[in-house]
């Protein structure tokens, strides 16, 4: 064994090793944080200068009044997973490419789930939610296929862990249930009205959709003859 191995054997020396090791760590940590950070930010910049992807897919902070967009980053975040993952490189100084594109955005438009569709949701939700409560206190393997059944009970407090064994307990158990059950009506109620179906939906004319199929390298005799 090398003396220096030996030599952590003296408490004092232990100690020293610790304490170096203990600050190399926290460096270690920081500078992994500092990298994620550094790298996030370039990456943000590098897809605002170098423009990838299908337009129609951005969104901006636009001033209608005086017609100029007042935030180009506002989507900005959000949209880099997609962009990015697509692996998409356009080329953009090509011959009679033009520098901009007509792109019209849709209007919101929201709707509001059935009542027959919205009860079935909150069922689900129910027993989803009511099972999994059952069983992350109750101890046992879960089996998919009495999943329903189970919900039912626990939500008619017929069934209830045998950890649950005094009345203050039990009491406790049952608050748990309706209060999983009001949670599961609340989720079901978000899908009553806003929902907004055109979300997303944008459009770019032809001419505009020929010249990123090009971007992309991608303009075949079919695409033209479709096109």
């Amino acid at each position: 064994m090398p003396d220096s191995w030996k030599a952590l054997n003296k408490p004092e020396t232990l100690a020293l090793y610790n304490e170096r090791r203990d600050a190399v760590r926290s460096m270690a940590i920081a500078a992994i944080l500092q990298d994620a950070t550094l790298r996030s930010i370039i990456s943000s910049q590098e897809v605002l200068r170098c423009f990838c992807g299908h337009p129609g897919m951005f969104k901006v902070t636009y001033d209608f009044k005086n017609s100029i967009i007042k935030d180009s980053t506002f989507d900005l975040q959000k949209r880099i997973g997609g962009m990015i993952s697509t692996g998409d490189d356009n080329v953009l100084d090509l011959p009679n490419m033009k520098r901009t594109y007509t792109c019209a955005e849709i209007k919101d438009y929201e709707v509001g789930l059935p009542e027959n569709a919205l009860k079935s949701l909150q069922d689900k939700f129910e027993t989803g939610m009511l099972a999994d409560l059952y069983y992350r206190h109750a101890y046992v393997d879960r089996s998919e296929n009495v999943d329903l059944d189970i919900a039912m009970r626990v939500k008619n407090h017929e069934l209830i862990p045998e950890q649950f064994e005094t009345d203050e307990q039990k009491a406790k158990w049952f608050k748990f249930v309706d209060n999983t059950v009001d949670k599961a009506k609340q989720y079901a109620d978000a899908y009553k009205d806003g929902i907004n179906v055109a979300d997303g939906a944008a459009y770019i004319t032809a001419d505009m959709c020929r010249d990123m199929l090009r971007m992309n390298g991608k303009l075949d005799a079919k695409a033209v003859r479709a096109l």
